[in-house]
């Protein structure tokens, strides 16, 4: 058989055609070891490092390595496992391959060692594995759901003391003493000081039936409308007006809420009137006295906020009360509704009440606009 090859190593038993696959073969792992009277295959033991198990092959033994080290208490992430599973696989490492003709009986022995694996002790091996990743995922889900727990508990107690600082808020504006005064003059005003004198409101026209006295209509037209803080007492917070709130949202049901209250008041009785649409402009009546609203709205912002507080006492009083299983059987439709009225109390998805409050404002000016009621009660 030698006769038919031009280049053999009787050391390696390596036969060739190729010159260049020859000299190659000098260089490998198995030539050299042969040179210096080992083998890569003498004295190689397939033996565990951590409980001494061998092993007829590398691959019964990779697949121990993996059970055998997490029963012992080692990590794929800690130092150790790395160590051990390193240095196995540089002990076990193969010589390179360079021709199909140069296999030789190790390895095909190593391939029938493989073949031969057990499938039984493959799929017995492959169960546990599931059963300690099914463990480890019902460990994970408890630990969320606790987490889960103490953050809805976390932001109930920060509602909780929100509430009493708006109840706080709203009763220190309510006894306090308003001594702020405005800053702010229009070209109607003749005094100079900040009450609405002799100030004279043209809309957009020097027609005669457009112009009429501003301050004759809010301090003897209306001489006899209700403080904003009568107003304030006046909302009372029903079960379909907090269904209106989970169903719609903070700013459509506040406004319909709000105008509502408006539209049941006679319009010389109101507390607010808008004389200028286009630049916002608001008078409320405050402690007997109109006057009008600084830019940042501060007095109808106080309002929003409290039908704020208003419809939190109201779900935690009257709903609770209606619907005592709405927080114990979650799978109630009250359940469910309670949840959307809580959410869009402060806002909803947006987040930022004072923004959403810019258009309820809009909303409200729309209604307290003195053009849309004057043709009525000139």
């Amino acid at each position: 058989m030698e006769e038919n090859f031009r280049f053999i190593c009787e050391e390696c038993n390596y036969l060739t055609h190729d010159k260049s696959n020859y000299n190659k073969h000098f260089k490998t792992n198995k030539h050299l070891n042969k040179i210096r009277g080992t083998s890569i295959y003498e004295n190689k033991i397939n033996q565990c490092k951590v409980c001494n198990k061998k092993f007829n092959n590398r691959t019964s033994l990779w697949r121990h390595k993996k059970k055998c080290f997490i029963d012992n208490g080692f990590e794929e992430s800690d130092s150790e496992y790395n160590s051990l599973s390193d240095d196995d696989e540089c002990e076990n490492e193969d010589e390179e391959y360079y021709d199909e003709e140069s296999h030789d009986k190790s390895e095909t022995d190593c391939e029938n060692n493989c073949e031969s694996e057990s499938d039984d002790e493959f799929e017995e091996e492959r169960k546990q594995g599931s059963a300690k990743g099914f463990q480890k995922i019902i460990k994970m889900l408890i630990k969320e759901n606790s987490e889960f727990k103490d953050t809805i508990m976390m932001q109930q107690q920060q509602q909780n003391e929100t509430n009493k600082i708006m109840m706080e808020l709203v009763k220190s504006t309510t006894n306090g003493n308003s001594n702020s005064s405005m800053t702010s003059t229009t070209n109607g005003i003749t005094n100079g000081n900040n009450n609405v004198n002799n100030l004279v409101i043209n809309n957009n026209s020097n027609t005669t039936n457009n112009n009429f006295n501003l301050n004759f209509f809010l301090n003897e037209t209306c001489k006899d409308a209700m403080n904003i803080e009568e107003f304030m007492d006046s909302i009372e917070i029903t079960i379909p007006d907090l269904q209106r709130l989970g169903k719609c949202g903070y700013v459509e049901a506040l406004s319909d809420l709000l105008i509502t209250h408006l539209k049941n008041i006679e319009y010389t009785r109101r507390p607010m009137h808008c004389s200028d649409v286009k630049r916002e402009t608001i008078y409320i009546r405050d402690k007997r006295k109109w006057e009008k609203e600084n830019e940042q709205k501060e007095r109808i912002h106080e309002l929003l906020h409290c039908v704020t507080r208003m419809n939190t006492i109201a779900l935690q009083g009257i709903y609770q009360k209606k619907y005592p299983h709405c927080l114990t059987n979650h799978k109630s439709k009250e359940h469910k509704e309670y949840g959307e009225i809580a959410y869009n109390a402060f806002g909803g998805s947006k987040g930022d009440a004072d923004k959403l409050n810019k258009y309820i404002i809009k909303n409200l000016i729309k209604e307290i606009k003195i053009e849309k009621y004057w043709p009525q009660i000139k």
